[in-house]
Parts: structure tokens; C-alpha cells; sequence
């Protein structure tokens, strides 16, 4: 995007430098430099969020070398290649209407720079090539710009089209990278997962007797038999023989306090490891809603795009109504952006 801003300034002097031509209708040409400003303005932020550059933990997991790795950073790719693109198709246009001397060099520059596109992106756009060179003709035979920019619309709409499926196969290859990443972190620290889950219900088990030693102690003697017949009272041979005395529940509750007081001291030492589990998942989790974010962000900022070529094309002079927000579908603004996709 930097590297594009620099050129977006370049093509800025190099408009300030050219001569005052005619234009096809007052107004919408001279904003066609706010239309690829607006448009970088909007692309500067255009980032999916999810890699190891900014990961603590998730490095340790994250491989490149990985397919599902390398499935999502090419479907990432490939939605950043088509932000990158209209906005050199956005820098193209400003240098085609202020550079050339009349309407018939505007025209054929125009159709030139769309013609020029090779049967892959046909393909990718779903548009057959016959059908593609009728428009290119089309767009040649045009009165005027504007004219021109009508004719183009479809291509533009099936860049639309073709940047919604990329976004989709985006999406479904983040989600699978991230059941994988979950598999793994739970690899990694299945040890930890297995012993944490063995000491916490065997600290429940002491803590659950330890309440059955107090009512115990106070006479009542179902809460004895509970007591002895734990899980936590491992020593059997402390169980004493017949009605048991207060000595009885002296000893009884040092053993179950000097067992919680193990169990203490074993989750001490696996707790580094269990804080690391931990933050993995967590780490894991944000990367994952911000990722689904950027996607959201992205089909929007497409839809934006569109809309504000299609009114430019239009005729409507005015920048603001071009890529105002309150122009989209009344549903997409009640369900807000992250929701809506």
C-alpha cells in the first residue's frame, strides 16, 4: 500500500503538471482523483490479521511449510493482489482522464489498459472471453467517458463476484488452519491437560472429604461413612476400628491437609506449563476473531468500492455520495458490518 501511495503522489504531480483539458461532464472527471484517493484512504488498513508476525506463542505451532499454512496465505494473497489491483486500476484511471488531450485518446486508453488483461483474469471473473472483447468494443465505441465507465460496470461487478469467492475460500481455509492449530497446542500440552484434569478433581475429592471430616466430627455419622468411603482417603489402615475418637479425626484431617498440601505443590510446578496451554488458546482465539473481522472489513470495503464506481460512473458528481456508507443496503447497516457476513 505505501509503495502504491508513492506512486499515487507521483501521479498527483504529474496531474498538477498537465494542462487543464476538457472534460466529459463538469465535475465527475476533475473528482476522479478523490475516487483513487478515497480509495487508498480506504485500502490503507486492508490487513487479514492472521500470521506469526505479531504471534508470542503461536509461533511454536505456526509452520509455513504446512498446508493448510500455505492454503491460507495464498487465499490471503490473493484477496490482497485484488485490493492492490483496483488500486492501480483507480491510479490508471486518474492518469488516462489527465493525461490525454481529448475524448477519443481518453476512450481508447481506457479500453487499451482493460483490454490488456489476459485470459486468467477472464477466467477468474467468470467471464467468457468472446463476452469480454464484445465489452472491450462496447467501451471503445463510447460517446464519452462516462460512457465508457457505464459499459465497464459488469467487469467491475465481476470483480466483485470473483473477490467474494476468494473471501469465502479465505475464510474456509482459516477455519481449518484454526481446528489444526487448536489440535496442536493440545499435542503439545496434553501432559499438562491430563495431569491438570487428574488434580483438580482429586482436590474436589479432598475438599469434599475434609466436609465430611467437620460433620463428621460433630456426631454426624452418615457424613463418616462418605468420609471413608472416599476416593481421598487412599490410607485405608487410618480408618480406625469401631466408633472413631476425636484423636481419630485429628489424625484423619492432618492426612487429607498434608494430601491437599501435595496437590499443591504438584500444580505449583505443571502451572508454567498450564499458563503457556493457556495463553496458547488464547492467542490462538483473538487471532481468529480479528481475522474474521478483517474478512468482514473486507467484503464491505468491496461492496463500498463498487458502489462508489458505479456512481461515479453514474454521473453523480459528488464525492461524498460515492462512497458514503449510508448508501448500502438498509439490512447490512441494521446488522453491522461483522454480523452481516
Amino acid at each position: 500500500v505505501m509503495r502504491l501511495i508513492a506512486v499515487f503522489i507521483t501521479v498527483t504531480m504529474v496531474i498538477s503538471c498537465a494542462s487543464m483539458f476538457q472534460k466529459f461532464q463538469t465535475g465527475t472527471v476533475a473528482n476522479v482523483g478523490v475516487f483513487a484517493d478515497q480509495t487508498i484512504a480506504m485500502l490503507s488498513e486492508a490487513d487479514f490479521g492472521f500470521s506469526d508476525d505479531q504471534a508470542i506463542y503461536l509461533r511454536d505451532f505456526w509452520d509455513a511449510e504446512y498446508s493448510l499454512e500455505k492454503s491460507f496465505m495464498q487465499n490471503r494473497n490473493q484477496a490482497g493482489n485484488f485490493f492492490r489491483d483496483i488500486v492501480l486500476y483507480s491510479l490508471n484511471l486518474v492518469l488516462i482522464v489527465e493525461t490525454k488531450p481529448s475524448f477519443q485518446d481518453q476512450i481508447k486508453a481506457y479500453a487499451d489498459y482493460l483490454g490488456n488483461f489476459d485470459d486468467k483474469l477472464h477466467t477468474k471473473l467468470g467471464l467468457k472471453p468472446d463476452h469480454y472483447d464484445k465489452m472491450i468494443e462496447e467501451i471503445r465505441s463510447s460517446e464519452n467517458l462516462l460512457k465508457a465507465l457505464q459499459a465497464a460496470q459488469p467487469i467491475i461487478n465481476a470483480s466483485s463476484r470473483y473477490m467474494n469467492q476468494v473471501l469465502d475460500d479465505l475464510q474456509k481455509s482459516l477455519e481449518e488452519l484454526v481446528i489444526d492449530l487448536e489440535k496442536r497446542i493440545d499435542f503439545r500440552y496434553r501432559d499438562v491437560i491430563h495431569f491438570q484434569k487428574v488434580l483438580e478433581e482429586e482436590k474436589y475429592h479432598i475438599l469434599g472429604a475434609m466436609e465430611n471430616l467437620y460433620w463428621a466430627n460433630t456426631g454426624d455419622m452418615e457424613a463418616y461413612k462418605s468420609l471413608i468411603n472416599s476416593q481421598a482417603l487412599v490410607k485405608k489402615s487410618l480408618i480406625p476400628e469401631g466408633e472413631p475418637t476425636e484423636d481419630d479425626f485429628v489424625i484423619l484431617g492432618k492426612y487429607l491437609y498434608a494430601r491437599l498440601d501435595g496437590l499443591d505443590r504438584i500444580v505449583q510446578e505443571i502451572e508454567p506449563d498450564w499458563e503457556l496451554y493457556r495463553a496458547s488458546h488464547k492467542e490462538l482465539d483473538e487471532a481468529h476473531i480479528r481475522a474474521l473481522d478483517k474478512i468482514s472489513q473486507a467484503r464491505l470495503i468491496t461492496l463500498v468500492w463498487i458502489r462508489a464506481h458505479q456512481k461515479m460512473a453514474s454521473g453523480v458528481s459528488t464525492p461524498a455520495e460515492w462512497f458514503d456508507i449510508k448508501s448500502l443496503p438498509k439490512q447490512l447497516i441494521e446488522q453491522g458490518a461483522s454480523s452481516a457476513f
